[in-house]
Parts: structure tokens; sequence; C-alpha cells
């Protein structure tokens, strides 16, 4: 024949027995998708090939050629959307993973960001708390010193009072009536508002009256004298 045809393993498989199966393969692959070939059509030896192809007609040897050809090429279609289909997801998978890695990750950064502002706040109010506080130290310290140094002027002017009282000799009856009143009043002046008897040594602010003992002044909650609320209080030393 012109065409050279050689129907070998490497090709179409093993030859067909005779014409009449190839030709009842070929009516059967015309209801279906693909040529169904049984293994029974395979069996026989290769000597049978040069009758069988004189039988056939190069219509039915193109027909033939073209339902392998279909079949073919709908086997390698199919292996190749199987493996893309393989392939999509193995890339889902990853792409998958990777995303949820990241997400992890950001709201992890979000978390820490979040205890950083927190921190920062936290920090910054008791920055104002204790500038507050140094303040307030800074201002009753102030006020301390004026309070001691009135004290003081208080007292040195008392210690003048008596000593010149002391050095005047000529001093009436009447006079001398009024120094014991004045030193009365003033010793008076220096007893515990609560007691009534020891000496008052605790300067109670911020009204800085000294109007108290030791002893009494630690349960002191407002000054005797104005009922000024006590926020705190200082011994004084006098000598």
């Amino acid at each position: 024949m012109a065409i050279q045809l050689q129907l070998q393993q490497r090709n179409f498989g093993r030859p067909l027995d005779s014409a009449a199966e190839f030709h009842r393969h070929l009516q059967l692959g015309n209801g279906q998708s693909s040529l169904l070939l049984s293994q029974e059509c395979w069996s026989k030896s290769d000597s049978r090939i040069d009758n069988f192809v004189a039988e056939m007609s190069v219509d039915q040897i193109d027909r033939f050629i073209r339902l392998e050809s279909e079949r073919f090429r709908l086997l390698l279609q199919h292996k190749i959307n199987q493996q893309i289909r393989v392939l999509l997801n193995q890339i889902e998978n990853r792409t998958r993973v990777l995303f949820q890695q990241k997400d992890e990750e950001i709201a992890s950064t979000n978390m820490r960001t979040i205890q950083l502002e927190q921190l920062l706040k936290k920090l910054e109010m008791e920055n104002q708390k204790r500038k507050r506080a140094v303040e307030e130290n800074q201002a009753m310290v102030a006020s301390l010193s004026h309070a001691l140094d009135e004290m003081r002027e208080k007292l040195l002017a008392s210690a003048n009072d008596a000593e010149s009282s002391n050095n005047n000799v000529r001093i009436g009856e009447d006079d001398a009536s009024d120094f014991g009143n004045n030193k009365k009043r003033k010793k008076m002046r220096m007893i515990c508002q609560i007691c009534n008897s020891r000496i008052s040594c605790v300067l109670l602010l911020p009204c800085r009256h000294l109007c108290s003992c030791k002893s009494c002044a630690s349960a002191l909650e407002f000054c005797p004298v104005c009922n000024a609320t006590k926020k705190a209080s200082i011994e004084a030393v006098i000598s």
C-alpha cells in the first residue's frame, strides 16, 4: 500500500485479530467518546498485520487514526487537568498557611502595640502624680519654714519681754500684776487645747496653729482653733 502503516506496540499496541474485529470496534467507537479495544484483540502474532492492513481501506485507517488521536488527546488533557488541580491545591494550601501566619504575626504585633501604649499611659499618669506630690511637698516645706520663722520671732519677742521685765526693779505692784497676768496668758496660749495640761509642741498644717501636744496630735483630725482639716503635722522644738 501507498500508506506505510505499521501497527506496532510503540504506536497503537498489539494488532487486531481480523478486519471484522476492527470494524466492530470502529462501530463501537462511534457511539462512545473513545475507542474501546479489548484485550483479546491484541493477543495474536504480528504475522497477520499485512493481511489485516490489506483488508482495510484508506478511509478506515484515517478514521482509526483520528479516533486514537482523539482518545490520546482526551487522556492527555485529563492528566494535565489533574496535575493542574493538584498544583493549584498545593499552592492554595501553602498560601493559606502563609496568610494565617501573617495574620497571627499582625495580631501579635497589634497586641504588643496596645500593651506598650497602655504602659506608656500608665507611666505618664504616675509621672504626673509624682510631679504633683513633689509640688505639694515643696509647698509644704515652704509653709513649714515660714511657720518656724514666725515661731522663732514670737519666742524671741517673748524672751526679750521677759528679760526687760526682770531688769526693771522699780516696777510697781500694778506693773508686776500686769506682767504676771501677761505671763500667765502667754503660758495659757502655750497649753495644749485638747488636754489643757501639757505644753503645745505640734504645729498643725496647713493652718499652722501651734495648739496641741505630741500625745494629742496623733488623734486629731481637725484643728481645735480654726476647725481646719489637718493634712499634716510637725513637731516644733521649743527650748
